[in-house]
């Protein structure tokens, strides 16, 4: 299997487990605290895999251990980073932003919230491909597609290529305006694509 192919399963399974569990809090199953402490621990494994992937995808020399104990690391450091958004989000659960006005929870909304953090794992996976790439590797943004782009990131395609240091985003990381929508990719110096996003 592609990491590609790798990447995509995951971000349907991490999705997957996200929406699960919000399947069990509205049922009264899990507690809002509950909740944030397994929707941190999904984000935590899932940045942990995503960055094993890119650095893969990258072609990436590490040690089987070395790697996994790095992915590890990113993976704990992202998902403290997301803290205080998955905090917003539980406090928006708890407050009438996802309920109508008979009182039902819209469960379309909230899963359209939840899938974000999945493709967020993009973000991590990209950077991963910049990191364990060979040090003199330059990048282009290069945008997929003829959809309809932000204004960031033709801006981005335009001043490519970029050496890793120069390099303030990845594609999907939400450091974008199209945030997790992003469907740009990068390719490297030698012809390599970085992780896309899935379809």
């Amino acid at each position: 299997m592609s990491q590609q192919a790798a990447f995509n399963k995951l971000v349907g399974s991490r999705s997957n487990e996200l929406h699960n569990l919000i399947e069990q809090w509205k049922s009264g199953r899990l507690s809002i605290d509950d909740l944030g402490d397994e929707y941190y621990d999904v984000l935590r494994r899932g940045h942990t895999e995503a960055y094993t992937l890119g650095a893969k995808q990258a072609g990436s020399k590490l040690e089987p251990s070395v790697l996994q104990t790095l992915a590890e690391q990113h993976g704990r450091a992202q998902a403290d980073a997301e803290q205080e958004w998955l905090d917003g989000f539980l406090s928006d659960l708890e407050s009438d932003k996802y309920t109508d006005d008979e009182g039902k929870v819209n469960l379309s909304r909230i899963n359209n919230r939840a899938s974000m953090y999945a493709h967020k794992l993009r973000g991590t996976a990209n950077q991963a491909f910049v990191d364990e790439s060979p040090n003199d590797a330059t990048y282009d943004w290069v945008m997929s597609g003829t959809e309809a782009h932000c204004n960031d990131c033709p801006r981005l395609a335009a001043l490519s290529p970029y050496s890793a240091d120069e390099l303030f985003a990845t594609p999907g990381s939400c450091d974008t305006e199209c945030l997790t929508g992003c469907k740009c990719f990068l390719r490297r110096s030698d012809g390599v694509p970085s992780i896309k996003r899935p379809s």
